[in-house]
């Protein structure tokens, strides 16, 4: 019998701007802010493979942060999920 490996995925909230950098693979848009560059490609050496799941409210809030620059946001998130 086989077994399944773990299953368990995280899910985290992006703003616009982070969502577009990392589902294109391309840091370009933050060259003028080194700082947030560097928090990003943390962001996703830690997190490891995302994968796109939508854009949707953050439950129970109006203000979140994003999860890789760590700016405050108001709306929606772009929501990536690990693989």
């Amino acid at each position: 019998m086989t077994q399944l490996a773990n299953t368990a995925t995280d899910n985290y909230p992006l703003c616009d701007g982070c969502a577009a950098a990392i589902v294109n693979a391309d840091m370009g848009g933050f060259a003028f802010d080194p700082q947030i560059s560097r928090l990003v490609e943390t962001f996703v050496d830690a997190a490891g493979m995302l994968v796109h799941t939508g854009t949707n409210p953050v439950p129970d809030t109006v203000e979140w942060d994003c999860a890789a620059c760590r700016e405050p946001q108001i709306g929606d998130a772009d929501w990536v999920t690990t693989l």
